[in-house]
């Protein structure tokens, strides 16, 4: 017998009934994915600038563009880990151990490859490198005469895809950037105090007009360092910039520094490496002339000069009235020119 002829109508009524609910499901979920999309986005992640770095290549270009491994500490996160010092910001660095020596000296680390100086590895501030031949081409991050309230951001080229830089950014290359006089103008101070002796102190002041901007900034950090360590510590600092608009296309800057920084070193009861003060001075001065001829064409010139001093003697008791002095004093004077053109 054969089946009734309704039924096939029937079934395609059904099966519209379905393809439509489906439908109708389907556009739910697609109009809720939608909304949810909207509500994650915002105008600033249309509009805003994708992130530049200038120390991989030399060359301003995307992060992800870069020939290596590049991490960058911005304002916003100096301000939110709560640093007191350059070293503890590099514990946010993949791959960078961060630890001291003779219990006041930072040491910073890549893949722990270090001694008791930061070595092998090359530290810029805005263009200038920082290694002391006394420390073996080794980095004294105590004596770095800038406040944290005045970097822009830190770029950290991991590996040694640095070859640019020379033999010292075999493990990688830091690179402090600083802000620009422009973007400092008014008055800013801080006061900081804590356990162990802590008494931080910074100010800063800035202005300028007519083609000319400046900034001063000064400021100390005082600590007793570790309990049952003598490794207390004394910093004060101070540093000038200012940059002159020659031109439309011509720009000069210029920049000075001095720090003086006293630590402690040495172990109790121990006659080769008795308790001691060490003191460490430091100077420089960066002139920067710069002419942009167009968005994707610059050239610039850059000298400076710096000298470090330090001064660490002490005696090693030989017999009831002899002694032997050890003196580790030391003075060095770097001068650097450079000039590049991209």
């Amino acid at each position: 017998m054969s089946p009734p002829h309704g039924r096939p109508k029937e079934d395609s009524l059904r099966l519209g009934t379905i393809a439509r609910a489906l439908a109708a499901l389907l556009a739910a979920f697609a109009v809720r994915a939608v909304a949810a999309e909207a509500d994650l986005l915002s105008e600033r992640d249309f509009l805003a600038e994708i992130p530049r770095v200038f120390s991989a290549s030399r060359l301003p270009q995307a992060a992800t563009d870069s020939p290596g491994a590049v991490t960058v500490i911005d304002r916003e996160m100096i301000r939110a880990s709560g640093a007191r010092e350059f070293a503890e910001l590099f514990r946010l660095v993949p791959g960078f151990v961060v630890g001291y020596a003779n219990a006041g000296r930072p040491v910073v680390a890549y893949h722990g490859l270090s001694g008791q100086y930061s070595q092998r590895m090359q530290v810029l501030l805005d263009g200038r490198s920082l290694y002391a031949p006394y420390l073996f081409g080794g980095i004294d991050w105590n004596t770095l005469p800038v406040n944290l309230d005045d970097i822009e951001r830190i770029e950290v080229l991991r590996g040694s895809n640095s070859a640019s830089y020379g033999a010292n950014a075999f493990l990688g290359m830091v690179n402090i950037i600083t802000r620009a006089a422009s973007q400092s103008r008014g008055t800013y101070a801080s006061l900081g105090t804590g356990t162990t002796g802590v008494r931080d102190a910074s100010a800063r002041l800035g202005g300028g007009g007519s083609g000319i901007d400046w900034r001063v900034s000064a400021g100390s950090r005082r600590d007793q360092g570790l309990r049952g360590a003598f490794d207390d510590r004394r910093l004060d600092y101070a540093s000038l910039r200012s940059e002159w608009q020659l031109s439309a296309i011509d720009e000069l800057q210029v920049s000075a520094g001095i720090n003086q920084n006293r630590s402690g070193l040495g172990r109790a009861g121990s006659a080769g490496d008795p308790e001691r003060f060490e003191a460490t001075r430091s100077s420089y001065a960066l002139a920067r002339w710069r002419r942009a001829f167009s968005a994707d064409h610059e050239a610039s010139l850059t000298a400076s000069n710096t000298l470090d001093r330090g001064d660490d003697r002490y005696s090693i008791p030989v017999t009831s009235t002899d002694a032997l002095l050890i003196d580790y004093g030391r003075k060095a004077s770097r001068s650097h020119l450079e000039y590049q053109h991209f």
